[in-house]
């Protein structure tokens, strides 16, 4: 069995000089990560693996998140990874076919509409529109990421 926790990021401004990629939190999103982070934190739940989209809401929303868990969870560093910026589901399945190591647990924040369609596909479940700010945790009947298909997860909880 493997663990996921897949965060949208939080509440972002509507325009950066730098375009959509620039975007970063407003002061909204930055209590939303803050939420996330101290729920993690208090209810102790760690990952192997922590990766983000290098977008600059998302890596805000993620570096907030880690640097509240990261001591606690043994965890050296917070990857980030173009591959997350904006992906599809198929694209998100792509990136956990190629993973390398087969880490336990893993914390992914990305965007939407791909992270949302891939938690409902991964659990066989509609329903699971992530608002920005939102996370699920999700249990995969797998041995490895690259075993990680359509309806081998199973969603634990809902934090929004």
């Amino acid at each position: 069995m493997k663990k996921l926790t897949l965060i949208r990021h939080a509440s972002a401004v509507d325009y950066s000089n730098d375009g959509d990629f620039g975007r970063v939190l407003k002061k909204k999103g930055i209590r939303q990560a803050e939420k996330l982070a101290l729920y993690f934190s208090e209810n102790n739940i760690c990952c192997d693996l922590f990766v983000s989209s290098n977008a600059a809401r998302a890596r805000e929303t993620a570096e907030i998140v880690y640097n509240s868990i990261a001591p606690g969870c043994g965890l050296q560093t917070l990857l980030l990874s173009e591959e997350l910026y904006l992906p599809s589901a198929g694209q998100l399945f792509d990136f956990f076919n190629e993973l390398d190591g087969n880490p336990d647990s893993i914390f992914l924040c990305s965007h939407n509409n791909g992270i949302s369609d891939f938690a409902q596909i991964t659990c066989s479940k509609g329903g699971i529109m992530m608002p920005t700010g939102s996370a699920v945790i999700i249990e995969c009947d797998i041995e490895n990421w690259q075993e990680l298909e359509p309806g081998k997860g199973r969603l634990l909880e809902f934090l929004s």
